[in-house]
């Protein structure tokens, strides 16, 4: 299960750490397939890319800030894909965000856990 650090996610800037491990569910992004985790935090996602999609190895953390989403990808998938991943969810706005979260803990507790 993902932990990362979500560089300068706190309110003061400091990096926090996320433990992502809600889920997953199954979600396209720029004709990516991605497996799709929330966060300890209650309001982020991890967006990882599936082994067999061109954007792996390579994983987005998308996190409302205010009335913003920030956007934070890593990894080594193709260039182009990632950028065509990238626009779609630069596009996400906190109520897309929420959905997500909400989708991944309502497949989490149909596994019973």
């Amino acid at each position: 299960s993902p932990t990362v650090l979500l560089p300068n996610g706190s309110e003061d800037g400091m990096d926090v750490e996320l433990n992502c491990e809600v889920g997953p569910v199954d979600r396209e992004y720029g004709g990516s397939a991605f497996s799709v985790y929330s966060c300890d935090d209650g309001k982020s996602v991890i967006a990882v890319a599936k082994p067999r999609s061109r954007v792996y190895p390579f994983y987005f953390i998308v996190s409302p800030q205010g009335g913003e989403v920030r956007l934070y990808g890593e990894g080594d998938g193709d260039s182009r894909a990632t950028q065509e991943a990238f626009y779609d969810l630069n596009e996400f706005r906190p109520a897309d965000v929420a959905k997500l979260v909400a989708a991944t803990k309502a497949i989490a507790s149909t596994e019973g856990r």
